[in-house]
């Protein structure tokens, strides 16, 4: 289970790679690879296609990430959520509830940020 300083609260950072990657170097750092990572991916497809909607897509993604780890009732609600897909057997009715949470959370995330 990654280590995620609870205590802290941020404001809203910008919309920018820097400031959600100092957002998240606050918040939950063990994920700071994972998102240079996703960055980096990103940025090769919009280069291959000529797509800039890639980079959206990681800005407005991170963006969400960020909002559920600043937020206590997101994170809380998330954590629980995770617990459970990461616990249950996939059979389990309550799996694919706990599933269909994660996705809710996020999608909370996701319309807060793009407000």
């Amino acid at each position: 289970m990654r280590e995620v300083r609870l205590s802290v609260s941020i404001p809203r950072p910008p919309k920018t790679p820097e400031a959600l990657r100092s957002a998240l170097a606050e918040l939950d750092p063990g994920r700071l690879a994972e998102m240079a990572e996703s960055k980096d991916d990103a940025f090769a497809l919009a280069a291959q296609t000529g797509n800039i909607g890639h980079i959206h897509a990681w800005v407005i993604w991170w963006a969400s990430v960020v909002e559920v780890e600043r937020r206590t009732d997101l994170r809380t609600r998330m954590r629980q959520a995770e617990h459970l897909t990461n616990t249950l057997d996939h059979n389990d009715p309550r799996w694919q509830s706990a599933l269909s949470q994660t996705l809710a959370i996020m999608d909370e995330a996701k319309a807060a940020v793009e407000e």
